[in-house]
């Protein structure tokens, strides 16, 4: 009877420790399958942030649906003998707002002092249309009065970036490029007035005034067309992330990239509209 009774007690026990394995498996599989579905999830979340993200941000962005038309988009660049032609009004310009943008630092500063970095990076500045000191570029338009002339008109808002923008920008690049750090120590060193520090950069330091040139080819007219403030706003983040404020640096955005974005051209707004009926009334 004793022995008959723990062989029984043993078979209990074996069918209990089976039945707590069977358990146990079957809570390791439920657990197992939860934790596959959850990786899985978690993997498609991920694609999905990578996939949007990097549409928003990578130069070509989001590709579009099958089917989709092909987008093209305008490259605007700057016209090489109008860009010559301009050197002398645009070298005249770029001083004046130079000589005028250190003025105002040194007073806004008081007693504490420029650096020649600083008075540096305004220099640089003034060529690039998209920085602190380089916006004039951006009201600038370009008239043809005459056969063979070209002149620089201020207007009373900023145009987007297109071809008269780039080569006003090339002029100014060409005229000062190679000479900054000799601009940037007059500019510093705060001894010459306006019109000498003129005289000395643009007919002493530079050639742009030395020779009259003229133009050859027609000058092609381009709508000066308004650049809303927010689209301004993200070239000029865009402008201080790619060098920073200073020499050089990493270009991570371009401006056509930034100008697909924004949706390129667009229609004018009414503030524009209305400075061309008063314009045309004139």
């Amino acid at each position: 009877y004793f022995k008959n009774l723990v062989l029984s007690g043993r078979k209990i026990r074996a069918l209990i420790g089976k039945g707590i394995m069977k358990k146990a498996d079957q809570g390791h599989t439920r657990s197992r399958n939860m934790c596959i579905r959850w990786l899985v999830t978690a993997v498609l979340v991920v694609v999905f942030l990578c996939y949007d993200v990097l549409g928003q941000y990578h130069p070509e962005g989001r590709p579009d649906p099958p089917g989709t038309p092909k987008r093209t988009k305008t490259k605007f660049s700057a016209v090489p003998e109008e860009a010559k032609f301009l050197k002398c009004d645009v070298c005249k310009k770029s001083v004046r707002v130079m000589y005028q943008d250190v003025a105002e630092m040194r007073t806004s500063r008081g007693k504490r002092k420029l650096t020649e970095e600083e008075v540096l990076n305004v220099v640089e500045g003034t060529c690039k249309p998209f920085s602190a000191h380089g916006s004039w570029i951006l009201s600038t338009d370009l008239v043809q009065p005459e056969e063979g002339k070209l002149t620089l008109v201020d207007r009373e808002f900023r145009s987007r970036c297109k071809t008269e923008c780039e080569t006003v920008s090339r002029a100014c690049h060409d005229t000062l490029g190679d000479v900054d750090t000799d601009v940037a120590e007059l500019v510093y060193q705060n001894t010459l007035t306006l019109a000498k520090m003129i005289n000395k950069v643009c007919y002493d330091i530079t050639d742009a005034c030395k020779r009259k040139r003229s133009l050859t080819k027609p000058h092609v007219e381009e709508k000066f067309s308004m650049m809303p403030e927010k689209e301004y706003d993200m070239f000029k983040m865009i402008e201080e992330t790619n060098y920073g404020g200073g020499r050089g640096g990493l270009s991570l955005y371009s401006r056509d990239d930034i100008d697909d974005a924004m949706g390129g051209d667009g229609p004018p707004m009414q503030q524009e509209q209305d400075y061309q009926q008063q314009q045309q009334q004139q």
